[in-house]
């Protein structure tokens, strides 16, 4: 609850138009007040505020519709600058994004949301290092962000925008973190989603099929071929080529 109804807009907007400045200077006033947050409250306001841009452009007849990816990157900006004093909250947030806890105003959010804001060119990986420290031994942490196919027409299981995002990732996380979510791409990275259509006039729908393995295949090398460090590439390549 705010005093004012529109506090957490205004915050936005006045951070927004500004441009990069002013994330920065909204980082920095969000890392003073952070701590008199309880976890549930904070991780809302940084939901709240992830997808603040896109709910204020999206069209009157797109409510049910889950943010696209390029709609919340923006917010990378934000959590570049907060995560190097804050990874611990930046973690506990991107947790309670994959939790269902009505009690404390919790819900999962859209892949699209979280991997949006993780992949975004705007995060810096190599101030990441805590946070994937933390992911790696997380059961509660979002790992769908490796496996969930992107739409139809966009790419086969990843877009080519995702998988220089998780290059970028394992390229500089701890290596626990590379293993483990390199594995679950090796493991669950199974579909690809296409659109079904019908003879009788009903709306399309996106279905998920079973991707062919040189889809898979397609996955590794793309994801091997955006790292540089020969060393990291054959941890990857180690843990893609293990039987699951």
């Amino acid at each position: 609850a705010f005093e004012d109804r529109f506090a957490l807009y205004n915050f936005f907007r006045e951070m927004s138009r500004r441009g990069d400045e002013g994330y920065l200077f909204g980082a920095l006033l969000f890392s003073r007040r952070s701590g008199e947050l309880d976890r549930p409250i904070r991780s809302h306001v940084l939901t709240r505020l992830s997808r603040m841009h896109f709910e204020l452009s999206r069209d009157s007849g797109e409510f049910d519709r889950p943010p696209r990816e390029s709609e919340v990157s923006n917010f990378g900006q934000f959590v570049n600058a907060i995560v190097p004093d804050l990874p611990e909250a930046v973690f506990e947030w991107f947790e309670d994004m994959n939790a269902d806890d009505a009690g404390q105003g919790l819900k999962p959010q859209p892949t699209s949301l979280i991997r949006g804001v993780l992949f975004s060119s705007h995060v810096d990986q190599r101030r990441m290092q805590r946070f994937w420290e933390l992911a790696a031994v997380s059961p509660r942490f979002p790992e769908r962000i490796f496996h969930d196919p992107c739409p139809p027409f966009e790419g086969v299981i990843f877009t080519s925008y995702q998988l220089r995002a998780i290059g970028r990732i394992f390229a500089f996380a701890p290596v626990v973190a590379v293993q483990r979510f390199a594995a679950v791409i090796r493991d669950k990275a199974l579909d690809r989603s296409e659109l079904e259509t019908y003879d009788d006039g009903r709306r399309p729908r996106v279905i998920q099929v079973r991707a062919q393995e040189r889809d898979r295949e397609m996955v590794f090398t793309s994801i091997l071929g955006h790292l540089e460090n020969l060393a990291r590439k054959q941890l990857v390549e180690g843990v893609f080529r293990q039987t699951a």
